[in-house]
């Protein structure tokens, strides 16, 4: 079994007995095509017009601003980043997904998956899944980092059952917006101290991006010395850590957490440096997701979802509680809280190879597709050697 974070950080794929792999949702258009990743963060200041990083946040059709090749939406980059991945289709896959995302964009990530040959076992609420063995005898909130955004869920406990509830997204809080303020700040040290601004010209904010990021991920919050090239002269700044650490502190500012009593932080929520020690002095209770934990919780709930319906699970038994005989997604146990099986959603189109048309498209009446309306996602359907995947797009 495979399980794979759908986070535009740190898209993370997991496997049992294995290191975890982390890739960054960023795309970029090049002469010899697209590339994915790191490779694309290093043209994203130099090219910004051939570049993306927001398609795995949308999880939609839209279209994708300036020019990245055959690519002309975000469901196509999604699509051939996961091509990218080399996943196995021998295994199946199963997506943890942030709280907000809809089941109609779960229908969606369902259809480009079975386009790419990936076997969608289920989807669980990553809040929930990562955070199973947190010690809790009342509810909590989990805090999860995306690149525009950060997200905070509602863990309610209730008996020996956990029920992932709401989820707040808090867009222009992520981590694009923590590098973005750590660049002005340097930038400014530039001009005061040099007279030059290393944002003037795409070539030089990208060497600027270069060192910045990595940041990101560092033990601990530093000084740096930050060096620019710009033609045959060089020049240099020093920036403290408490430069840093004061322009992280704003970036915070707009994360509410004046009705949370217990904090609990994502492994790459608190890899950020400081963002634990700031966060932990406005809440009574913080704690930290170890990341060894991560692929236990995910088997358990695996292991509750069923082989002829793909489900979203947003409710789990406490670890130590007995599941045979009752499923972790029994609507039993918590009907109110328990969502619609993503197949019951009703598809609005055909996903043919990365191009979605709607169910009354000409092209599908052509090609002999049923164009009726009363089709349900995650429905394939093979006419003239092509397989049709039936996927709701809002």
């Amino acid at each position: 079994m495979m399980y794979l974070d759908i986070n535009d950080w740190q898209l993370t794929l997991r496997q049992p007995h294995q290191p975890a792999q982390r890739f960054t949702g960023a795309a970029a258009q090049t002469p010899n095509g697209l590339i994915f990743d790191v490779d694309a963060l290093a043209r994203s200041r130099s090219h910004p017009q051939q570049f993306s990083n927001r398609y795995l946040s949308t999880i939609a059709a839209d279209p994708v601003a300036g020019d990245l090749g055959l690519a002309k939406n975000h469901a196509d980059l999604i699509y051939r980043h996961l091509l990218q991945l080399d996943l196995p289709a021998s295994q199946p896959l199963v997506l943890a997904v942030s709280g907000q995302v809809s089941n109609t964009q779960l229908g969606l990530l369902l259809g480009i998956c079975a386009e790419a040959q990936l076997t969608v076992k289920g989807f669980i609420d990553l809040a929930l899944g990562q955070s199973l063995q947190i010690a809790a005898d009342e509810g909590y909130h989990v805090l999860d980092v995306e690149q525009h955004r950060m997200s905070l869920a509602e863990i309610q406990v209730r008996d020996d059952y956990r029920i992932q509830t709401r989820t707040t997204a808090m867009d222009g809080v992520g981590t694009a917006s923590i590098v973005e303020g750590w660049m002005n700040v340097i930038a400014d040290e530039f001009v005061q101290k040099t007279r030059f601004d290393p944002l003037h010209s795409g070539q030089t904010e990208q060497h600027l991006f270069d060192q910045v990021y990595p940041w990101l991920t560092q033990s601990q919050m530093q000084d740096h010395v930050v060096s620019i090239s710009n033609g045959e002269s060089s020049r240099e700044v020093e920036i403290t850590a408490a430069r840093l650490l004061e322009k992280l502190t704003q970036r915070l500012a707009g994360v509410e957490l004046g009705h949370v009593q217990h904090l609990v932080l994502t492994p790459r929520a608190a890899s950020i440096p400081a963002l634990k020690s700031e966060l932990e002095q406005r809440v009574p209770k913080c704690s930290v997701i170890a990341e060894s934990d991560i692929v236990e919780n995910y088997e358990q709930l695996a292991a509750t979802m069923p082989d002829d319906q793909v489900k979203r699970i947003s409710q789990a038994a406490n670890l130590g509680t007995a599941l045979s005989g009752e499923s972790a997604t029994d609507p039993q146990r918590s009907s109110d809280s328990a969502p619609a099986p993503i197949s019951d959603a009703l598809a609005t189109h055909w996903l043919l190879q990365h191009t979605a048309y709607p169910l009354d498209h000409p092209t599908l009446t052509e090609a002999g597709v049923h164009n009726g309306s009363e089709v349900t996602a995650g429905t394939q359907v093979t006419v003239a050697g092509q397989t049709y995947t039936a996927i709701r797009v809002t």
